[in-house]
């Protein structure tokens, strides 16, 4: 899982002409991991070179790099608070859909 406050690379690293290893430039910033169900993760996170910052909820893989973005707020007290309301509305949903084949829903 991303650590907090991680950049999140979303791009293969390639090589310079002496072939030396370069890594891209991060293209969003995990600002926070808000849960995982079933290695699904859902994160808070933003982009740092963009002229307008925003929040956004990022969702994908706990274990790999590639994450879609679902839902783009403004960076004020009510976009985080937002923001951490729909990440927990799906981390919800994705809890009642693995309870679909483990256990009665709740």
């Amino acid at each position: 899982m991303l650590a907090h406050g991680r950049r999140h690379p979303t791009r293969f690293p390639r090589q310079d002409r002496w072939g030396e290893r370069q890594e891209p430039a991060p293209l969003i910033e995990v600002l926070r991991p808000v849960g995982e169900v079933d290695g699904i993760g859902v994160f808070l996170a933003r982009h740092p070179n963009r002229k307008d910052d925003l929040f956004e909820v990022v969702i994908g893989p706990a274990s790999c790099s590639e994450c879609e973005v679902v839902a783009t707020l403004p960076t004020t007290r009510a976009g985080k608070t937002e923001a951490i309301r729909i990440s927990m509305a799906i981390l919800r949903t994705l809890d009642l859909i693995s309870s679909i084949n483990d256990r009665p829903p709740v």
